[in-house]
């Protein structure tokens, strides 16, 4: 069992996260029922902090054609999304989505454990209202 990641990001923009223990069904953008605790968690610091918008950065490993990898780590990234504002009621408005696919290995992907780690979903901190927005999405 794994522990849901905390998320503890300090509010500023710019500020980068990776998040931890997000899976997804292999060459699709279905997420793992394992990944719950951590979207949850990410979810309640959205919610605790209701000024923030982020980017939901989608990356793959480079096995395969890039055009594909790019559009299956954007799908991903909008899961993420539609998960936060369908169980979180976090307001659309307030996370942008992009897919890198391979653009942005952070490493040259020579081994299973190191695509492993290219496979990944990172938060970005892009904006902060000075009003907070609404709490929950608009009905």
């Amino acid at each position: 069992i794994t522990h849901p990641q905390v998320i503890d990001i300090e509010p500023t923009i710019g500020n980068k996260l990776k998040l931890e223990h997000i899976y997804f069904q292999q060459s699709t953008a279905n997420i793992l029922r394992s990944s719950y605790p951590t979207i949850d968690q990410l979810g309640i610091y959205l919610l605790k902090h209701p000024n923030l918008h982020i980017l939901i950065a989608g990356h793959t490993d480079n096995q395969g054609e890039a055009s594909i990898l790019k559009k299956l780590s954007l799908d991903r990234a909008a899961a993420l999304k539609t998960y936060l504002i369908n169980n979180k009621n976090i307001n659309a408005d307030r996370l942008k989505i992009i897919g890198y696919g391979a653009e942005q290995s952070i490493n040259d992907n020579s081994s299973d454990r190191l695509r492993k780690k290219n496979r990944r979903v990172e938060i970005q901190i892009i904006g902060l209202d000075a009003q907070p927005s609404s709490l929950t999405k608009s009905k």
